[in-house]
């Protein structure tokens, strides 16, 4: 019997909605699912369009999605990873405020001002202001805007001498003409997309989807957009750019709500158009190639159009794959996949990755450096990171992680574990690498008491701990968890302070695989031996099938 097992992850909505388990088509396709080539892909999305309409009035659980005053969804609410109460920066100088105003744009903006205010007391009143002048400036999130406002009345109560931003005034006449326009558009932004889809023209209604994803997005409802794509948005894209960008609006929408599932999924999805996207457009362009006649003066319309073409297709495929890599790169981060993400993160194109994005060229290099650091030893390190062109690129921006990488190439760990108190401040205000600041110092620093002990026969442990910035209780501390842990094979010496590395034999290792492959080699002989006679004697006959084997004896020949 033959088990088949897929790998496709649930959706997270038929979990929680157990009145409608019948497979709503209401996510991406899984990798296991239909094609996003195939003929029959249109009738799968119709049918979950029609079953999508049974359930948009379904109500979301409160505790899964965090509402604002009037009931919507909040991205500035939403942490990009799970809530880390217990981290709190009182280092006022960890991040500029003013820096990431400039630097990042919309909810990437919000979602790391609001962390930061929720886990920075010191810059909390910055962060705030910072989100209020985003909203205003760039949004149309009148009900957060009006919240901030008047939690910032309580903050400048508190206000002390760190404070750079200006506060701002309430401007109720853009709140007033927010809150009109935004109803006005809402109902216009509806009735243009059901005309639409009533009329059946795919793309007036692709486009009418995006622009009412566009108004979700801009009002701060991210589950809205969301299940807005969800209702069958890939029916009505019928060019492959479409398709490249509703792959990459979709992950990134997901990636503002934290929904790293959907995320890997979508991702997937995306791959495969951009590979199909790949295959179509040099297949056309080897048959116009074959089409076009030569041209007496200068080169052809047609042939002028088409490269242009080409020249724009090629350029947001590689774009698409920067993004999907980067995102790719970041769900891994969450995952705990430590070296996978930093593989993806290798793989990113700084050159075709917009900026600002969800994380800018400095966050690619911490996110990047810490990864790699914790997975790779010391050629991988020189041979991906140090040496690789487009990793420099990450790095120009960040002088300091150039230290620690050389740092740790050259077995120089005392400067490098300063290098990283020194920065642990500014990761923990990370949205999206707070949460494995510990873990990840945590391996780097394992790494680095192995590579220490890598070239010695014993070590002082005095000397071991003034590398290490620590005490030497510590330090025995942390050496006898490796030995428990399997990872180091040594001897320590408390009363001395020295630790001796139990060195292996390995010529006798050497001698024992040896001998254990000529054993295994004898007694394959000796079987094949035993087989060929026993079918020259004919009582062993070949299976007619691979059904059933049948065997004769010479007593069977003779009755």
């Amino acid at each position: 019997m033959i088990f088949r097992m897929s790998n496709a992850i649930p959706d997270p909505d038929d979990v929680m909605e157990a009145d409608y388990q019948d497979h709503i088509a209401d996510e991406p396709l899984d990798d296991f699912d239909i094609d996003v080539g195939n003929a029959n892909m249109e009738e799968e999305l119709q049918q979950g369009e029609k079953s999508f309409a049974n359930r948009e009035g379904t109500p979301v659980p409160e505790d899964t999605t965090p509402a604002n005053q009037n009931g919507d969804m909040d991205v500035t609410q939403v942490s990009a990873q799970k809530p880390v109460p217990s981290v709190v920066v009182n280092n006022p100088s960890a991040v500029d405020i003013e820096t990431l105003c400039q630097t990042y744009t919309t909810h990437s903006l919000l979602i790391r001002l609001q962390f930061i205010a929720d886990h920075c007391p010191p810059l909390k009143r910055d962060a705030t202001i910072g989100m209020i002048n985003e909203l205003r400036n760039n949004t149309l999130n009148v009900a957060r805007y009006s919240e901030l406002m008047s939690s910032l009345e309580s903050i400048e109560k508190q206000a002390d001498d760190q404070n750079h931003l200006e506060t701002p005034v309430l401007d109720q006449t853009w709140v007033d003409q927010t809150t009109l326009k935004t109803a006005n558009q809402l109902d216009f932004l509806l009735s243009e997309y059901k005309k639409q889809k009533d009329e059946g023209v795919k793309e007036s209604t692709r486009r009418a989807m995006d622009e009412l994803f566009q108004y979700y997005i801009s009002i701060g409802d991210i589950t809205e957009a969301l299940h807005l794509y969800s209702r069958g948005m890939r029916e009505y894209c019928s060019q492959f750019k479409h398709i490249i960008q509703m792959w990459i609006n979709w992950m990134e929408a997901s990636i503002w709500v934290g929904e790293w599932q959907r995320v890997d999924t979508i991702a997937a999805q995306a791959e495969r158009s951009m590979k199909e996207a790949e295959e179509a457009e040099s297949q056309a362009g080897s048959t116009a190639a074959a089409r076009t006649r030569p041209v007496i003066f200068g080169v052809s319309s047609s042939t002028t159009n088409r490269a242009a073409v080409t020249k724009c297709t090629r350029l947001l495929i590689s774009s698409g794959r920067a993004k999907l890599d980067a995102a790719c790169g970041l769900s891994k981060l969450q995952s705990g996949r430590y070296k996978q993400a930093a593989d993806r993160f290798l793989k990113v194109d700084l050159d075709f990755l917009d900026m600002p994005w969800l994380f800018s060229a400095s966050d690619m290099a911490v996110y990047c450096t810490l990864c790699a650091i914790a997975s790779y030893d010391r050629s991988e390190l020189k041979k991906k990171v140090i040496h690789d062109g487009n990793c420099r690129k990450f790095l120009e921006s960040e002088p300091k992680l150039v230290e620690l990488l050389q740092c740790i190439i050259k077995s120089q760990f005392g400067r490098a574990l300063d290098i990283l108190k020194e920065m642990k401040d500014r990761f923990l205000l990370d949205p999206y690498l707070s949460s494995h600041v510990d873990p990840l110092y945590a391996v780097i620093r394992e790494r680095a008491l192995l590579q220490y002990l890598e070239p010695f026969a014993s070590a002082d442990l005095n000397a071991m701990a003034n590398v290490f910035r620590t005490d030497l209780k510590s330090l025995e501390g942390e050496l006898v968890a490796l030995c428990e842990q399997g990872q180091l094979s040594a001897r320590i010496d408390a009363v001395g302070a020295t630790i001796r590395m139990v060195l292996t034999d390995e010529r006798e290792e050497n001698y024992k695989k040896i001998i254990d492959g000529c054993d295994d080699m004898i007694e394959r002989c000796e079987a094949a031996i035993l087989r060929a006679v026993m079918q020259q004697a004919c009582i062993c006959i070949n299976p007619e099938g691979r059904a059933k084997r049948k065997t004769a004896t010479h007593l069977d020949d003779c009755m």
